[in-house]
Order: C-alpha cells, then sequence, then structure tokens
C-alpha cells in the first residue's frame, strides 16, 4: 500500500500538487483533499510503531520531497511537512509532560517523539522550504517553531531525545548549497540568524554536561550559516564576536572536559566558516584585537588552565584561517604570482600570542 500510495504522489503535476495546498474554501476540490489525505497517511506511517512500515513511509516521503515536479526547486509539500511535524511534537511533548510521575502509564508520547526525530534526520531541508505557498508573511516560522521545541525537550528528562534534539538542529544549519543563487543565500542567512538569537538566549549553565557540548556544535553551525559571508566585509559584525565571546567561556575550568573539547571545536568551526572579515584577519582590525586580548588574558589565567591543549588547537586554526600561505590566497592568486608574493609578505595578526606560549 505505500509503494502503491508513492506511485500515485510521485506522479502528480506542479498544479495538482499546489491545489492541495489549498485545502479550504472553494478552491478546495476532492481529489486535492483526497490526494493531501493520502500525503498525510503516508506522514503518519513514519512514525508507526512497526519498524519496517515507518522505515518504508520514511523512503517514500523522502524521495517524494526530493524530486519536486518540475521547474520547482523545492517540493510544494516541504512546509507541509515542516507544520505536520511542529504539531506532533508540540502533542507529544504535552502527552509526555502529563505522563510524568505516573506509575503504570505507558509513555506514548517519547516514543512517537524518538520516531519523529529520527525521521526529520533524513528530510532536513523541510525547515528551509520557502513558505510564500502557504501565504504567509515572515518567512522561516516552521523553523522558529520548531528550534523552540527542540530547546526544550531537556525538559523532558530523556537523555536520548535531549541528545536527538541537538542532532537535529544541527542538521538544520548543514542543509546548505554551494551554488545556491544570492536571494536563497539571503533568506537562509536571515533565517539562521533568528535561530541563532533564540539558541544565544538559550544557553546552558556551564557545568550542564549533558546539554551544553550539543548546545556549543548547534550554536556554531547556526553562526557559521548566518555569517558566512563575512570574509567578503571589511569588518566582523558584533554578533559574531559576541558568540564568540559567549562560547569561548565554556573553556573555563567549571565545564567538564568534554565541554572543553566542544567549546574548542565550535570556536575553530567559527574560526574556518568564512565568519571574520578576511581584512581583518590580516590585518588585525579591532574584532580580531579583542579576540587577540581574549585569548592572552586566558593563557594567564588559573581557570583556563585546564583547556590549555582547547586553547591551543583554537589558535591553530585562527593562524591557518588568517596565514597567507592557506590554499584559497593560493587558488585566487595563481594566476599571478606578484599577488601571490605580496599576500606571502603580510603577517597573521595572532602570530604574536605565540610569544606567549
Amino acid at each position: 500500500m505505500i509503494t502503491i500510495f508513492g506511485a500515485i504522489l510521485a506522479s502528480l503535476d506542479q498544479g495538482m500538487i499546489q491545489a492541495t495546498i489549498m485545502t479550504s474554501g472553494s478552491a478546495a476540490t476532492s481529489t486535492s483533499i483526497s490526494i493531501r489525505q493520502i500525503f498525510s497517511t503516508l506522514l503518519e506511517l513514519t512514525l508507526d510503531p512497526r519498524p519496517k512500515v515507518r522505515k518504508r513511509a520514511g523512503e517514500v516521503v523522502k524521495s517524494i520531497l526530493d524530486t519536486p515536479p518540475f521547474p520547482l526547486a523545492v517540493h510544494p509539500w516541504s512546509i507541509l511537512v515542516a507544520e505536520w511535524s511542529c504539531t506532533v511534537v508540540a502533542q507529544s511533548a504535552d502527552a509526555v509532560g502529563q505522563s510524568a510521575g505516573k506509575k503504570g502509564v505507558v509513555n506514548g508520547g517519547t516514543e512517537r517523539l524518538i520516531r519523529l526525530l529520527a525521521f526529520l534526520r533524513t528530510t532536513p531541508s523541510v525547515f528551509a522550504a520557502p513558505n510564500e505557498e502557504r501565504g504567509k508573511s515572515s518567512e522561516g516560522s516552521t523553523l522558529e517553531t520548531m528550534t523552540r521545541y527542540l530547546l526544550a525537550m531537556p525538559k523532558l528528562s530523556n537523555p536520548y531525545l535531549t541528545q536527538a534534539s541537538y542532532q537535529l538542529l544541527t542538521s538544520f544549519f548543514s542543509v546548505e548549497d554551494e551554488e545556491e543563487e544570492e536571494d536563497v543565500a539571503e533568506r537562509r542567512r536571515a533565517k539562521s540568524k533568528n535561530v541563532l538569537s533564540t539558541l544565544v538566549q538559550a544557553a546552558p549553565l556551564k557545568n550542564d554536561v549533558q546539554i551544553a557540548p550539543y548546545w556549543l556544535a548547534v550554536v556554531a553551525a547556526a553562526c557559521a550559516s548566518a555569517f558566512s559571508d563575512t570574509y567578503k566585509s571589511s569588518t566582523t559584525p558584533k554578533e559574531v564576536l559576541d558568540v564568540w565571546n559567549l562560547m569561548w567561556t565554556y573553556l573555563d575550568s567549571s565545564c567538564a572536559a568534554a565541554t572543553h573539547e566542544a567549546a574548542a571545536d565550535a570556536l575553530m568551526l567559527l574560526a574556518s566558516s568564512g565568519c571574520f572579515s578576511t581584512s581583518e584577519l590580516q590585518t588585525g582590525g579591532n574584532g580580531v584585537k579583542a579576540i587577540v586580548e581574549l585569548v592572552e588574558k586566558s593563557l594567564s589565567q588559573l581557570a583556563y588552565a585546564s583547556s590549555i591543549k582547547e586553547i591551543l588547537d583554537v589558535l591553530a586554526a585562527l593562524l591557518t584561517t588568517s596565514s597567507p600561505f592557506d590554499a584559497k590566497a593560493r587558488k585566487v592568486n595563481k594566476a599571478d604570482p606578484t599577488k601571490l608574493h605580496k599576500k606571502m609578505e603580510q603577517s597573521s595578526p595572532f602570530i604574536p600570542l605565540l610569544a606567549a606560549m
């Protein structure tokens, strides 16, 4: 049955698919409503208790979304999946909360959440889809809504859900096409900035070894997505420096070793993702000076003695990023040896820090 449903839905043209989005009022027809009901049935089957059933349903849904009707780049049903997912999370999380502490109560909400997060890990791009099809004025609302839900998962006191939710959040920001058009890239960056703001406000306690490492990874991914074009600018945005400073605090001695490693990985991701102005990195602008001062200060403080290795790893990443010998510099200037020679004469503003080692 699942295979038959998939074949029917995959054969629809753009007009029929668009018609299924409008299921109310005079725009709705019995055919469009029936088609949407079939798709809704497939979505529900991705949460079926039977492993083989939900696996097959997930494969069919993913196949449909991965092959939008020509000439669309994104399948119109992506937004339906995103909205459905938000509804399932809200209802299931509420069910988990109501059953908490009750003896003899089988928590079906937790099981549905686990299955949903597993399914969404295979289709994270549904939250990157624009919302014009639904006539919404603000894009990315489902992404921001799902982000708030996922950030609240730790309150359910289920380690697996906490880990799965942060892994899913990270996957949202890994959905990026190197050849995407500028308007698409701008929308992606705008969405990521909104989510980044939400993440920063939800910073966990530094001694929370269960959540802090995952949070650091998500924040770094969101910041890298939001400010990946900063390298073209003359200055580094204040938001990037604020995120850098916030993540740096997770290197102090009050944090566990796992958190130190996660913080270092997050900081190195920012250093290598184009979030800093290239001109500042090579000439020592105000933003870079602030980072130099932070690193230098930390190296001499007892509070950071337990994370010296991680600090050195971050410093190495900064030196590599600002180095005139990096691969990008050679690739850009290989046709003009003179330009490359001039670039090689420059000095990284982070080199003086080596004297403090």
